[in-house]
């Protein structure tokens, strides 16, 4: 019904892709799938690189909530 794509390498959590099917749509489960991510990078000491653009534009528009995990592609320069 729902999923993620994730990949885990080197303390970073690479988030690829997010999908809910058409049937399932509405219900908030790519919210559930985007805090259940978070959670896990949080348990685990990751920093996520958001390659998703819908976990993007949730990490853009409520940075306060995700600048703890949020590894922003300024951050991949270094």
């Amino acid at each position: 019904m729902a999923w993620m794509d994730v990949q885990e390498s080197n303390g970073n959590l690479i988030v690829y892709h997010t999908e809910v099917s058409p049937e399932a749509g509405g219900r908030g489960l790519a919210k559930d799938l985007l805090a259940a991510m978070a959670a896990y990078a949080r348990k685990n000491h990751l920093q996520v690189t958001a390659l998703c653009p819908f976990v993007f534009k949730q990490f853009q528009r409520h940075p306060a909530e995700f600048a703890d995990i949020w590894k922003q592609k300024k951050d991949n320069l270094t």
